[in-house]
C-alpha cells in the first residue's frame, strides 16, 4: 500500500483526464469510450483483448496503446502492481504513448514516496517532449516530488512552469495555484545540503528503459494529476 493515502486520488484524477492518444480502429474506439466514461472493467476487457490478440504484432503501437490504457485503468482501480507492469510495457511505444507511460510511472513513484525515481521519470518527459499538455503534467508532478523531498525552491519553480504550460486546463491550473499558495512561505532549507543530496534527474534514458518502481519507485501516467478519490494535493 502507498504510504501517502491522500496523494493518490488527486493524482489519478488528473492522470485520467489527459487522453492524449486517439484510437485508430473500432475496438480501440470502444475501449476509449469506456475509459473516458470511467467504465474501467469494460475498458480493461476490451484493451486486454487487443493486447493479448495472437495475431497482433508484439511491437504494434496499438498494442502499446492498449498497455497504456490498461495501466491507467488499473491505476484508477488501485491495482498498482498491474498498473506498474503495463506502464513499463507502454514505455516501448512511441510519441505520447511513451510520454504518458513515464508520467504514469512518476505518479506511482510519488505515491510510494520514491521521489527520486519519480523525478527521473518526469524529467525524461520534460527533456524529450514539447507538447504543452504533457509538459504541464510532468512539471506539476515533478513539483510534487520535489516537495516530497523538501526541496521547496525547485518545487515552486516547477509549479510555475506547469502553470505556464497549463493554459486552458482549468482543473490543473486550480491545483497548481493551490500548491503555490500552500508553499508561499516554505520553511528554510539548507541549499548546500539540497545540492549535495540531489541526484541529477535530467539524465536521458534509452527508449524502453524502465525506471518505475523504480517507478515502482511510478509510473503517471500521465500524470499526475487527478488520481484516486483518496488522493488530495500534498
Amino acid at each position: 500500500m502507498f504510504k501517502n493515502e491522500k496523494l493518490s486520488s488527486f493524482l489519478l484524477a488528473i492522470l485520467l483526464s489527459l487522453g492524449l492518444v486517439l484510437a485508430q480502429d473500432k475496438s480501440l474506439q470502444e475501449g476509449e469510450e469506456a475509459f473516458k466514461a470511467k467504465d474501467y472493467d469494460k475498458a480493461i476487457a476490451i484493451f486486454r483483448e487487443i493486447f493479448f490478440q495472437p495475431s497482433k504484432d508484439i511491437t504494434s503501437e496499438e498494442r502499446f496503446l492498449a498497455a497504456l490504457r490498461l495501466g491507467e485503468c488499473y491505476l484508477a482501480l488501485k491495482k498498482d502492481d498491474e498498473a506498474f507492469n503495463f506502464f513499463n510495457i507502454a514505455l516501448q511505444g512511441k510519441g505520447d504513448i511513451k510520454g504518458e507511460a513515464l508520467i504514469g510511472l512518476g505518479v506511482l513513484y510519488i505515491a510510494r514516496e520514491d521521489y527520486l525515481s519519480a523525478i527521473d521519470n518526469l524529467s525524461q518527459v520534460i527533456n524529450e517532449y514539447k507538447s504543452d499538455k504533457l509538459l504541464a503534467y510532468a512539471y506539476y508532478n515533478r513539483g510534487l516530488a520535489y516537495k516530497g523531498m523538501k526541496w521547496m525552491s525547485k518545487a515552486l519553480s516547477d509549479l510555475r512552469s506547469a502553470k505556464a504550460k497549463a493554459k486552458g486546463d482549468e482543473e490543473l491550473t486550480k491545483a497548481i495555484d493551490a500548491q503555490i499558495k500552500a508553499n508561499a512561505n516554505p520553511p528554510m532549507i539548507n541549499s548546500s545540503r539540497e545540492r549535495r543530496s540531489f541526484s541529477p534527474a535530467s539524465k536521458p534514458y534509452k527508449q524502453g528503459e524502465t525506471t518505475m518502481a523504480a517507478p515502482p519507485s511510478c509510473g503517471t501516467w500521465r500524470a499526475s494529476a487527478r488520481i484516486r478519490e483518496r488522493w488530495n494535493p500534498l
